[in-house]
């Protein structure tokens, strides 16, 4: 159970096929026109690379990746994907879950899931990838915050092999610690091992205390800490339950589900509601009734030891950030100071 003072909302990590993983030194990623950076004013970027939703990528295919009818299959299916997914994440998750906004969400997953049909020794290919998002609207939300929502696809690259995404490895994953962006193809982790996030861990187990586990159903025994509950459900009296909109909970223990805070204003579960940048955000009131977390960067809240703080600004790849105030737009990632933009040349 989650105290008043301590509370920070839950994030779920929903990567799904851009699952990743493993640290292998990278270099900072460069300035406009190069990989990672942003396109030109003319939508343009360095020679062999194509501008996708404002940002510079290898263009599909073009560092041997897959592609089943050129660019423009590869690039429909993302589109297709980035729809499905950030659509998915706003009716589950009600909006906020790592994008200030949907249509930052669109083109942010877009060019990272066109990154995944161009990474080397990719499973994926358009047709896979475009079934996977006509498959996730009419996945669950427990599905779905696993990365279950399709069928995972698998690569060619051997463990310990350089990867970027799961689906380069043989296994399926590839284990990239936190602030790194490139990784090492790896077995998934089993019930009971070490993990570092949800994406370490084998189909239907979730990282949690940095052990894998399966998640609980309605009713399944719980705790906070090794014995998690699927995503929709929380730990109440050891058991899990729904706890959702309007169910009764407790404000000093804060025992509603994920994405949601238990209001003193009548002791019901309601939805967290999401600020942009540099708004304020934790508890508003000074109290247990109204709880906002932060758009783009959930859980970030800058208040130390305080009820209520403040949204820490976002800032663009390449731009200076850190832990408190200048948080990176994901799927960007603060590596050594810098927010730096994940692709799968800078693994090889």
């Amino acid at each position: 159970m989650r105290c008043f003072v301590s509370r920070l909302a839950c994030v779920v990590g929903v990567l799904g096929i851009a699952a990743a993983c493993s640290g292998a030194p990278i270099d900072v990623q460069g300035g406009p026109g190069s990989v990672g950076g942003a396109c030109y004013p003319n939508n343009t970027c360095n020679a062999g690379l194509a501008c996708f939703s404002h940002i510079c990528v290898a263009p599909p295919g073009a560092d041997g990746g897959t592609s089943d009818s050129g660019d423009a299959s590869n690039d429909a299916a993302a589109a297709a994907y980035a729809k499905a997914y950030c659509g998915k994440s706003r009716d589950c998750f009600g909006g906020g879950i790592g994008f200030v906004d949907l249509a930052t969400c669109v083109a942010r997953r877009k060019a990272d899931a066109a990154d995944i049909l161009g990474a080397k020794g990719t499973g994926w290919t358009a047709s896979g990838l475009s079934d996977c998002a006509g498959q996730m609207p009419s996945s669950t939300c427990a599905d779905f915050a696993l990365g279950l929502s399709c069928l995972a696809a698998t690569g060619d690259r051997p463990d310990g092999a350089a990867c970027r995404h799961g689906s380069q490895c043989q296994t399926g994953a590839c284990r990239i610690p936190p602030h790194e962006v490139c990784g090492a193809c790896s077995p998934p982790k089993l019930a009971l091992e070490s993990c570092l996030s949800t994406e370490d861990c084998a189909p239907r187990l979730k990282c949690a205390a940095s052990t894998c586990a399966a998640p609980g159903g309605d009713g399944a025994t719980c705790n906070d800490t090794t014995q998690p509950c699927n995503f929709g459900l929380a730990c109440r009296g050891g058991a899990c339950a729904p706890a959702g909109k309007d169910v009764m909970c407790a404000p000093l223990v804060q025992d509603c589900q994920s994405t949601y805070y238990c209001t003193e204003t009548n002791n019901t579960c309601r939805q967290d509601e999401w600020v942009a940048p540099g708004a304020s955000c934790g508890w508003i009131n000074a109290n247990a009734t109204l709880w906002r977390d932060c758009a783009g960067s959930p859980g970030a809240c800058n208040r130390g030891a305080q009820l209520a703080g403040l949204c820490p600004d976002l800032v663009a790849d390449g731009e200076i950030c850190n832990s408190t105030t200048r948080a990176c737009a994901a799927p960007a990632v603060c590596r050594s100071g810098v927010c730096t933009l994940p692709r799968a040349a800078r693994c090889e």
